[in-house]
This record gives structure tokens, sequence and C-alpha cells, in this order.
């Protein structure tokens, strides 16, 4: 009988360590700057109900904006939420973190992740069409170099404009004159933006 009870135990902690904690697997944000696409992968979730999306923009209070159902089955599975709220936030760092809500209520965080969005900065070219001079205008918040690119309808850069950038309204001069008539793409990039404007010479 001793045998028979010792049996039956090793049976039971078996039985309880085939019911393993889910996995993570991978955990990514990227965004086009209107939304932010945050992906993750797990696995083992056979006691997962759901996921709840949380962001933060001080990596310390978190708020929930979402919850996605979990497959609650084994094997690896994928998932996404698209955070349009992303675009009402200004600039600077946003952080996200999962929350894992198992079938019987119990919650665990995934890692936290960030990702880094530029502050929305106005770009003006005028005169457009150009002239044989002409100005592009912009504000930053805290200086910083900035390059100014012009590249032609065959994606030759033919033209690039290297400056420093002063907190405050920035208007710089460029000369337009060597151009040919055609259509061209002025692009403009610094630490905390990057835009581009189409024109015509």
């Amino acid at each position: 009988y001793l045998g028979a009870a010792a049996s039956y135990r090793s049976l039971a902690v078996y039985g309880t360590a085939l019911l393993l904690p889910l996995r993570w697997l991978d955990f990514n944000v990227k965004s086009n700057h209107q939304s932010a696409l945050v992906s993750w992968t797990a696995d083992q979730e056979s006691r997962t109900a759901r996921f709840g999306i949380e962001r933060s923009v001080d990596g310390k209070r978190f708020e929930k904006i979402g919850n996605v159902s979990a497959s609650n089955t084994g094997g690896v599975h994928r998932y996404q939420y698209n955070d349009e709220g992303f675009a009402d936030i200004k600039s600077g760092t946003v952080y996200y973190r999962l929350a894992q809500v198992d079938t019987d209520g119990k919650i665990s965080y995934s890692k936290i992740i960030s990702i880094k969005k530029a502050s929305q900065i106005k770009v003006v070219l005028y005169p457009n069409p150009v002239q044989d001079y002409s100005k592009v205008n912009f504000n930053l918040a805290t200086a910083e170099r900035v390059q100014i690119l012009i590249v032609n309808a065959a994606g030759i850069t033919v033209k690039t404009i290297t400056v420093n950038g002063e907190a405050g309204t920035n208007n710089i001069g460029i000369g337009m004159n060597k151009l040919t008539a055609g259509n061209y793409l002025l692009k403009i990039r610094g630490n905390s933006f990057q835009d581009e404007i189409r024109f015509v010479r």
C-alpha cells in the first residue's frame, strides 16, 4: 500500500506540472505617428482569459487602453492591438505593458517596452513653386542639428544642407537657381522630427 500511495503522489505532482505558466516569446511596438501597433507572441496560455494593454507616459503610472481575448489553448499564438490614442500624445517616450489575466482572475504583467514619439513639427517651404531663392520655416522646442536634402524625380540627392537649428522659429534660406525645371522632394530631419515636402521648380 505504501508503494501505491507513493505512486499516486508522484502522479499528482506530475499532473500539476503540466499546467505550465504562460511564456512571453516577444513583445514589440511600432508607430506610423498616427497610431501605435502593439504586438506580442505567447505560448502555453491554456489558463489565460485575456490580455489587457496598458500605456504610460512616465513609465510608472499605467492606464488600461484595451483588451484582447486570449485563445486559451496550447501552442504559440500572436496578437496585435492598434493604439489610436497614440496620436493624441504630443511627444516624448510612451511605455506599454501587458496584463495577463488568468481564467481565475489572477493578473501578471509582461516586461515594459517603450517607443519615442517625435514632436509634430510643421515645416513650410515658400514660395512653391520655388524661385531662385526659397526659405524653409519650422519651429523647434530645443536647439538641435537639422539636415535638409533636395531629391530630384530620379531619387538622386542634388543638394544637402546642414544647419544648427535654434529653439523657436527657424527660417533657412536655400538657393534653388541651379535646379533644372521639374518635380522635387525636400527632406528635412533632426533628432526629434522628420518631414517631406514636394515642390516644383
